[in-house]
């Protein structure tokens, strides 16, 4: 999907971000082994009881694909794709940043090398992956979307903030948001009706959503 998602309009991805036993970041969206993501295998229960070689050995996605380290997937998204944003979803919350922060400048370094405009960041969706990010040295420097309020998307300089959709358009928040250099992208919005409104009538920088296409369709009627 990463490979085929720009044929549907996308510019950016969400991808969600998990730690093996063994301390190895991987792209996965559930806590546990289940059929409605893998094939039927020899391991079950929570997915981050394993260590990276049990599951590249022993796990397979619906389809039949191996799992992802996050690193094989950002080098892809640089090397395959002109894709130019990756947020990335974080789903393991202690001691995750350790893991995920160097993986993340490593891949905008080499995005810089090869002359890709890519913004990859670290999302924040909870309070305790609020403070994993803050126990990281230098953290108001590290590229984050904070999915909580614009106190915390200042407190750690995050460079988007993120609200979810339900909370409507929020233009003055918004523009407050973007006043100060950053940039407002609203979470997960797939009802047609909703994306029309919120292209037409917000100032969101960007909409995350699983219909792109959809997306793609009223931004460029209005064009």
């Amino acid at each position: 999907m990463i490979g085929f998602t720009e044929k549907l309009g996308s510019t950016g991805i969400e991808v969600d971000v998990r730690l093996t036993s063994d301390g190895v970041a991987f792209l996965y969206h559930d806590p546990d082994i289940n059929t409605r993501l893998t094939k039927k295998g020899p391991l079950a229960g929570p997915i981050n009881a394993y260590t990276w070689a049990e599951l590249s050995a022993f796990v397979r996605l619906i389809h039949g694909e191996k799992i992802p380290t996050l690193e094989d997937a950002l080098n892809f998204v640089v090397d395959h794709t002109w894709l130019n944003f990756v947020y990335l979803d974080m789903k393991a919350s202690k001691e995750a940043m350790a893991v995920v922060i160097p993986i993340q400048q490593r891949i905008l370094q080499r995005a810089k090398a090869k002359n890709r405009d890519l913004m990859v960041v670290v999302g924040i969706p909870s309070t305790d992956v609020l403070n994993d990010l803050m126990s990281y040295p230098g953290y108001t420097g590290i590229p984050s979307l904070c999915e909580l309020g614009v106190d915390e998307t200042r407190k750690v300089n995050s460079v988007v903030w993120s609200p979810r959709w339900t909370l409507g358009t929020q233009n003055s928040l918004v523009q407050q948001m973007q006043d100060e250099g950053r940039l407002a992208i609203c979470w997960t919005v797939d009802s047609p009706a909703w994306i029309e409104n919120y292209l037409n009538n917000g100032l969101f920088n960007g909409l995350l959503t699983n219909f792109p296409y959809v997306v793609a369709y009223y931004h460029y009627i209005q064009q």
